[in-house]
């Protein structure tokens, strides 16, 4: 009889016509400053299931920017999936959303994704700050307005305690010392008054 032909290799490519993106693992709450955990992955497959492989794909936030880099890439590995293991944004915020998509090419399918949303935290208190003091007369109450914030300037809302009030010269003469508690991270109105006329306070 005719022996069996057997063919050279071959291979069989995933169908980009019908690529599209999903997210395999959504994004979490989070802290300013700290990477997102787990990290998001995006999954690129064809209309058969087939991952597509070496595809950059482009991580955008809506309503902000990561640091340090507005837009956050990566690229699909062997099962089609790329990891955002990267993802920092140091401002605080809720409803934050990322947008996934492909880097280069627009005519697949499905060619972005939403992701669902998510919030982040302030990081721990780091510094208070005052609001704008101008020009003060001796022995006139004026208000002090507090913020604490966190090493990235967002408010620490979490913080409801009190500060120590000192002055670089002089004294005060009222108002000094403790401070009444901060709510939602502010010091919304303190009563100081100082005696003594001079310029350099702080």
């Amino acid at each position: 009889g005719v022996s069996p032909a057997v063919s050279d290799s071959f291979v069989i490519m995933a169908q980009l016509s019908s690529a599209s993106i999903s997210l395999s693992t959504q994004p979490s709450n989070t802290v300013a400053g700290v990477a997102i955990d787990p990290a998001p992955v995006a999954l690129v497959q064809d209309q058969y299931l087939n991952p597509v492989t070496n595809y950059l794909i482009t991580a955008t936030l809506n309503g902000g920017d990561f640091a340090p880099a507005a837009t956050v890439t990566s690229t699909t590995g062997a099962d089609g999936s790329a990891s955002f293991g990267n993802l920092v944004i140091n401002a605080a915020k809720s409803g934050y959303t990322i947008d996934f998509s492909f880097a280069e090419e627009s005519s697949y399918g499905t060619t972005s994704v939403t992701s669902d949303a998510f919030d982040v935290t302030h990081a721990a208190l780091d510094k208070f700050v005052f609001g704008p003091l101008g020009k003060q007369t001796a022995g006139v109450d004026f208000n002090l307005a507090i913020t604490a914030q966190d090493e990235f300037g967002n408010t620490a809302t979490a913080f409801d305690g009190t500060a120590n009030l000192t002055i670089n010269k002089n004294t005060f003469a009222s108002g000094g010392g403790t401070t009444g508690n901060f709510v939602d991270g502010v010091l919304a109105s303190h009563a100081v008054s100082i005696d003594a006329a001079a310029t350099g306070y702080q």
